[in-house]
């Protein structure tokens, strides 16, 4: 039998039989910190004679029969929404026989028909295409390339040559960018206009004196032009009058006509980058400083991208990164971004608060894998040997053993600089100065790839692709702050070692899959503050060191399984302001932990106490406030030397 709910619906006391155009939404929580994202909508739903509708959630939901969800039921009234129908509230599952079916929601963006068409390049080419906004001023493009590549800034100025690493740039002008690409247009609205009074006829137009408005269409009238900025003056109820400058005098019109008229938003480009006679290119520089702009901070004017490079290793987008103190060019009307071929590995901070990134489309990576081999270390030349390494300049770079020299330490990430076909050296920052080694000596090097702050603070984006992470070690903060991310994809995260932050501060987040973690190390802080969380799989932590804070600030955290938690030294605040949680036994931990404010039954209590291992000394584990103390049995955990506070 399927899980779903059945309700009856009522008006006041009475049945609603039969009651046409129903539609509702299904939340998996109790309190939806979101209400414009549900993970199920149904069609359009009628009562029984009775009043009665059942839904069929087995598509989407995650709880069993007997769990409690949120459930909105609404019947919209077109004539006036404030006498809408609405019913919302906690409802609990059950099994149904039969009924309407849900199905998953995505309220995901979809590309505005007034942008301009703009295919993304094929995998095979060489070649950058961005759709560019230009306002009336300030549209300042400037970007670079490795390789010598030819740009067409799509504002007549096309075909310019450019050495490999010169910096191109352009201040586009609204005049020079194709007037019928006015995004305001598909918003037109159909108008008349007279000669007598020299007025322009739209009831309720709600524009008001000094609005700048433009006409797409122009019928039989004269003395106004098509796609021309104009200034409202004279403007009543039901018409108004323009103005060839704000607060000027009224234009005069010529024969009575009809026409449309709009707000002007801004205009487009489609800026184009190739490469000259069939190169290829290693990187691209966006986040490149405009020479008359005069500004140390501003924002892209891009919106959409798309990009196929076969060798493309390094991408600067236009985006804030956390230590830039200088300049910062940020990508904030980005919606869309599409990769179709790349070989990128160093993925740190790409999209960093790109505030309305809303879709990625392809996203090809480096197929390049994980490798780990013998190298040794030259002190003369500060050099490390591996033959036929594979790396290139800007990789990551982690050492898991380093034996005799000194001046790099194993189990940090290194950027790879002055690579040959078998030595290369190592930097503490990308593109940075080689560090200086110590020593001849030997150690085990291994590619690595940063993926840490990738989509931090992008918190328009609901979904990502899947893409190739094979080679990546470093996933702190990759998901942070994404406000409006409900699931991702299961990322290969096999040579994974740090998840701290990974999904800190996602409320929409409610279920992730099961990541391979077997080479993690730092879980800390991983899903803090992820408040629509409920559950999560059974990750593998037994190399795990730090867990502290990893759960904390997850108000609808209800289980977590049995993790292998024996490794672990730090687990401070780790089910901090959990107060839902019914089930959270650790398995072998040995250093201190707090349970404090859950709820946590005599039955789970004793079952963490069985779990726990033999303590490290004087260790505490707090259960204070939590309703199974009156009946539980701390001395199961005082055997193995733990004190028990609460």
């Amino acid at each position: 039998m399927p899980t779903g709910v059945s309700l009856q619906l009522f008006d006041v006391s009475t049945p609603r039989a039969s009651l046409t155009g129903i539609q509702a939404c299904w939340w998996d929580v109790t309190e939806p910190k979101d209400f414009n994202s549900p993970i199920g909508k149904s069609n359009l739903v009628t009562t029984d004679a009775s009043g009665f509708i059942s839904l069929d959630l087995s598509n989407v939901t995650g709880l069993a029969s007997g769990e409690d969800g949120f459930l909105l039921v609404y019947k919209l009234d077109g004539a006036d929404h404030r006498e809408s129908l609405i019913f919302a509230g906690k409802v609990t599952t059950s099994t149904v026989g039969s009924g309407v079916d849900m199905y998953y929601y995505d309220s995901g963006w979809t590309r505005p028909a007034s942008w301009l068409s703009m295919p993304d390049p094929g995998s095979g080419e060489e070649k950058f295409v961005g759709l560019h906004a230009v306002y009336e001023d300030s549209n300042f493009v400037a970007l670079s390339a490795t390789g010598a590549y030819t740009i067409n800034w799509g504002d007549g100025s096309g075909g310019i040559n450019t050495a490999s690493g010169v910096t191109a740039e352009r201040s586009i002008a609204y005049a020079d960018a194709p007037n019928t690409s006015d995004v305001g247009i598909a918003e037109a609205r159909a108008c008349t206009f007279q000669d007598s009074g020299d007025t322009a006829t739209l009831t309720a137009h709600g524009f008001l004196n000094g609005a700048k408005v433009s006409f797409s269409v122009i019928n039989s009238t004269t003395g106004i032009s098509t796609y021309t900025r104009y200034y409202v003056v004279g403007q009543t109820a039901n018409t108004f009058q323009v103005a060839a400058t704000i607060g000027g005098t009224a234009l005069a019109l010529t024969t009575n006509g009809t026409g449309s008229v709009y707000t002007p938003v801004h205009r487009q480009v489609i800026v184009t980058l190739t490469m000259q006679a069939a190169g290829t290119f290693t990187s691209l520089n966006l986040h490149v400083k405009h020479s008359q702009s005069l500004l140390q901070v501003y924002s892209s004017g891009f919106l959409d991208i798309g990009l196929s490079g076969s060798l493309l290793t390094d991408l600067r987008l236009a985006v804030e990164l956390p230590s830039n103190t200088t300049q910062v060019i940020s990508f904030s009307l980005l919606k869309r971004l599409s990769i179709v071929n790349s070989d990128l590995r160093q993925l740190e901070n790409l999209f960093y608060i790109c505030r309305n990134l809303r879709e990625i489309g392809a996203f090809v990576t480096s197929a390049a894998a994980s490798v780990s081999a013998a190298c040794t270390f030259q002190d003369s030349g500060d050099t490390v040997t591996l033959t036929a390494h594979g790396f290139r300049n800007g990789d990551t770079a982690i050492f898991s053993a380093v034996v005799t020299t000194t001046g790099i330490t194993a189990y940090t990430q290194y950027f790879v600089v002055g690579a040959t076909a078998n030595t290369f050296q190592v930097s503490a920052s990308y593109g940075g100065s080689a560090l200086a080694l110590t020593t001849d000596g030997t150690g085990t090097s291994v590619r690595g790839t940063n993926f840490s702050f990738m989509f931090s603070n992008c918190p328009s984006l609901q979904t990502v692709p899947l893409f190739n992470t094979a080679a990546g070690t470093t996933f702190g903060s990759m998901f942070s702050s994404c406000s409006s991310l409900q699931t991702v994809p299961l990322f290969n995260t096999a040579a994974g070692t740090i998840f701290s932050f990974m999904f800190r501060n996602c409320p929409s987040l409610q279920t992730v899959p099961l990541f391979n973690t077997a080479a993690g190390t730092t879980f800390g802080t991983m899903f803090s503050i992820c408040s629509s969380l409920q559950t999560v799989p059974l990750f593998n932590t037994a190399a795990g060191t730090t867990f502290s804070f990893m759960f904390s600030n997850c108000p609808s955290l209800q289980t977590v399984p049995l993790f292998n938690t024996a490794a672990g030294t730090t687990f401070s605040s780790m089910f901090s302001s959990c107060p839902s949680l019914k089930s959270g036994a650790l398995s072998g931990t040995t250093r201190g932990v707090n349970y404090s404010n859950c709820q946590l039954s005599a039955a789970s209590l004793n079952e963490i106490y069985t779990n726990l291992g033999t303590a490290a000394g004087a260790q505490t584990i707090t259960v204070t406030n939590n309703w199974g103390t009156a009946t539980d049995d701390p001395s199961i955990a005082t055997a193995k030397g733990w004190t028990v506070t609460g």
